[in-house]
């Protein structure tokens, strides 16, 4: 039993270099700032009648408010920012934290008009993930 907890601890939790982690936190972060580069992706859904808002989970725990023109370009702006720093590695600690929690944000906001998009699910976990990991 020894041996099979062992291997799965060395498969798992093996030292290894840092450099591998490194490009492929480089790599997902290009692709996201490449994919998530025109704001108008996000800024549309302020053009959605207020009727159809429904806040999902996230909004009501939070009481986030539907977001205006302002502040939502000041939020994705950010969030392009902290992606582009988290791709390059400069700070990485706090800008992959603010990239994990904007793509919480703004991929939350097109649920509360009723648009289900599953795929975001994967990036908003490779998010997180990479924010907990070591920088």
């Amino acid at each position: 039993m020894k041996s099979v907890l062992r291997a799965y601890k060395e498969f798992w939790f093996k030292k290894a270099d840092g450099m591998d982690l490194g490009q492929r936190r480089f790599l997902f972060f290009l692709c996201m700032v490449v994919l998530y580069f025109d704001n108008r992706i996000f800024l549309r859904w302020l053009n959605t009648p207020a009727a159809l808002w429904q806040p999902v989970s996230v909004f009501h725990f939070f009481n986030l408010p539907r977001p205006t023109l302002a502040d939502l370009s000041l939020t994705v702006t950010i969030w392009k920012v902290a992606l582009a720093l988290s791709c390059v590695g400069l700070f990485s600690r706090v800008a992959t934290t603010i990239s994990a929690l904007g793509a919480i944000y703004l991929f939350s906001l097109r649920y509360c008009y009723g648009f289900f998009k599953q795929n975001d699910a994967i990036l908003v976990l490779t998010m997180m993930v990479l924010a907990f990991s070591r920088c």
